[in-house]
């Protein structure tokens, strides 16, 4: 990579005990994420994807190797990290849109006094396609729209790296193409690295820059593969098809297995000189 690396994982491994013994979670993650990319993380239920985004964002401590950012170790949580889970439920009830961004920004001291914390809310609203719904608490607002809250909220504090924990896995199908969508034109104006974790594969080509494919417990890195797909990227182009028939084949799911996300429409044999670049970490 020719840009900056913000994010180093260093024969990162994770550990839990249980009954007695250990469950590996992880083990020996290297990768390096450059600053400004997105990356999207996927591999089999139970493989460690949300353990691995923990560790980075400081909520788990890893029992082997580090986890750098900006060449510092990271221990514990803190705003240059900040995470969007699957769930509708991470915001204050008790606080409008509009507060829950504001609020943000007074604890985390990014911009100092209320009027000011409210103006630069009102500009990550604007830029999440809230407008006009500042005033509205979570229960007035749909599951897409209030994800649109948590993500105007994690990127009010200028996080150096965005972590996003299938953050559209709870929604129907409409909305959440919309706001893969989104989230792609966002990714583009602030240039916000992200790690995304998703079980779904036409996500995984559609969000990321890089493809980390994680294997079966204990979670290790099968393969990294570039996206050679420019933005926007369709479903029903030739090389979209070829990556989502790779990344199928080097999941091992056959058709209709766990692995969410319809198969493309049209089936297109890989020859292996025709593959997108595999680089293996």
């Amino acid at each position: 990579m020719g840009a900056e690396v913000a994010l180093v994982l260093r024969g990162l491994g994770k550990r839990f005990p249980a009954h007695g013994s250990e469950i590996v979670a992880l083990e020996g993650i290297d990768l390096s994420v450059a600053a400004g990319e997105f990356v999207t993380i996927i591999g089999p239920s139970g493989c460690g994807k949300s353990t691995l985004l923990r560790c980075v964002g400081g909520f788990e401590r890893p029992t082997a190797g580090s986890v750098l950012l900006d060449g510092r170790a990271v221990t514990t949580p803190g705003t240059d990290r900040m995470i969007v889970f699957q769930s509708f439920d991470q915001l204050f009830p008790w606080l409008s849109a509009l507060e829950n961004v504001a609020r943000a920004l007074r604890i985390t001291r990014t911009v100092p006094g209320k009027a000011e914390s409210r103006r630069v809310a009102r500009t990550y609203l604007e830029l999440v396609g809230l407008a006009g719904y500042e005033a509205l608490f979570p229960h007035q607002l749909s599951g897409g729209m209030r994800q649109r809250v948590a993500i105007a909220r994690a990127l009010s504090v200028r996080p150096r790296v965005l972590l996003m924990d299938e953050p559209f896995g709870s929604l129907d199908a409409l909305t959440r193409t919309t706001l893969q969508d989104e989230l792609a034109l966002i990714w583009q104006e602030t240039r916000v690295t992200i790690l995304f974790v998703t079980h779904n594969i036409e996500e995984a080509i559609t969000q990321g820059d890089r493809i980390v494919v994680l294997t079966e417990q204990p979670g290790r890195i099968a393969s990294v593969i570039g996206n050679p797909l420019s933005r926007p990227r369709s479903p029903e182009a030739p090389l979209f098809c070829e990556l989502w028939d790779l990344l199928h084949s080097l999941l091992g799911f056959r058709r209709g297995g766990r692995i969410s996300g319809a198969p493309p429409r049209r089936r297109v044999i890989l020859e292996e000189a025709e593959a997108p670049q595999l680089a293996t970490s």
